[in-house]
């Protein structure tokens, strides 16, 4: 199972591209389907507010949360 290491964001913040423990980099669907594919570890999809599929990591872990992730 791999895990994100580091993200990009777009001009407003959000976070579009997800670079992974093994070098590889997955663009938001992809981390989408990863992701409810059970294949990134500590995540999870919900729904926003406009109704589409975003990524957070699961609650309760310590020092891990998307947001605090290094840019690449």
């Amino acid at each position: 199972m791999s895990r994100v290491i580091a993200v990009r964001k777009d001009s407003e913040g959000r976070i579009t591209d997800y670079k992974l423990d093994d070098g590889s980099v997955m663009n938001h669907d992809q981390a989408v389907n990863a992701v409810t594919a059970g294949e990134l570890e500590g995540l999870m999809v919900f729904q926003n507010r406009a109704g589409e599929d975003s990524i957070r990591s699961v609650r309760g872990q310590e020092n891990y949360s998307l947001s605090s992730l290094p840019e690449f």
